[in-house]
This record gives C-alpha cells, sequence and structure tokens, in this order.
C-alpha cells in the first residue's frame, strides 16, 4: 500500500514540469514510453530546483477490513498524507526523466490513457501486483511549470486483496533552488 501511495506523491511532482500547449496522448502505454513522450517534448520538462508537494486524502473506504482495523489505517494514512514533502530536482533528472516515475516498475504498470496538453492532465494506469492484486488510478488535474494540483482516485482490490478505494488531491509548487 505504500507504494501506491508514493506513486500518487511522486506522480502528480512530475507534473509540474509541464505548462506549454504541446500535447502528449497516449493509450496502452508503459510508464517508461510515457516518460520518453514526455521528455521528447522539452516545454514538458521538470523545472528544475526545490518542490513542495503535498498530499490530502478526501475519502478513504475499505469495506473488506475487519471492524475497527479500517478506521485506525484511515487515520494514520489521513495522517501521514497531510504533510508537506520537500524534493530537489536537479537539471539532470529534470532533463531525462525515468519511466518508474510515472507510475511503477515496467511490467507492472501501463496507462489505458495518458494526456498532457494545455495545462491539463488526464490519466487512467492500471498496475497488477504479486499474488494477484491490481490497482487502477485515476489522475485529472492541471498545471504550470511551477505548480500543479491534481486529484486522484484509486482502487485496489484483486484475488487475495482487500478492497480499497482512495481519493487524494495532489498539489505541488516550485519553491527555489536547491540547497547547495
Amino acid at each position: 500500500m505504500a507504494n501506491w501511495g508514493l506513486a500518487l506523491c511522486v506522480g502528480g511532482l512530475l507534473l509540474a514540469g509541464c505548462g506549454k500547449t504541446d500535447e502528449v496522448a497516449l493509450t496502452n502505454a508503459s510508464p517508461r514510453e510515457v516518460a520518453a513522450k514526455v521528455d521528447a517534448v522539452e516545454a514538458m520538462r521538470l523545472e528544475p530546483g526545490q518542490w513542495e508537494t503535498r498530499v490530502s486524502v478526501s475519502d478513504i473506504a475499505m469495506p473488506d477490513m475487519p471492524a475497527g482495523v479500517g478506521d485506525q489505517v484511515k487515520a494514520a494514512m489521513k495522517t501521514q498524507a497531510n504533510t508537506a514533502i520537500t524534493s530537489c530536482i536537479t537539471p539532470e533528472q529534470a532533463a531525462n526523466p525515468e519511466g518508474k516515475v510515472f507510475g511503477g516498475g515496467e511490467g507492472q504498470c501501463r496507462y489505458r490513457r495518458f494526456v498532457m496538453a494545455g495545462g491539463r492532465i488526464d490519466a487512467e494506469m492500471d498496475c497488477s501486483g504479486a499474488g494477484g492484486g491490481a490497482v487502477t488510478l485515476k489522475t485529472e488535474g492541471s498545471f504550470t511549470p511551477t505548480s500543479f494540483e491534481v486529484e486522484n482516485a484509486m482502487r485496489m482490490g484483486g484475488v487475495g486483496a482487500p478492497a480499497m478505494s482512495m481519493k487524494a488531491k495532489v498539489s505541488g509548487r516550485r519553491i527555489g533552488q536547491c540547497p547547495a
């Protein structure tokens, strides 16, 4: 579960470098394919610098959890998720995004659709996990070269995995240069 939360944060952070009218539109694509297409459009590269990202969880549903356990998990996720995360994006990282930062390891995730155009993003990604678990992540939002705000909706479940859904808002902004 922690990996999917990380994907929400990192996925949102990557949106920050986009902001021109150029478009990337793909279907049935791997995270690496998405990263390559975004990298090919210079206007969609990340702006290097220090970034602050926040995740705010608005809804969590865990119908398969025993009584009380779901409430504990919800409280822990909401507490952790409302914390600001700062990170440094170097010029090298901005110029060469890796596929894993667009949502998971190669072979585990595929985008049903990925569209970035006109300051908007609309994406849907499916991931499969060990033991038959599955995750679907939908992302919609807006971005500029120095800020972003996206709404994410995630559904988890599958063979042997408890069902869970979560909605979260991810926002971020470039706050300056990276510390020396």
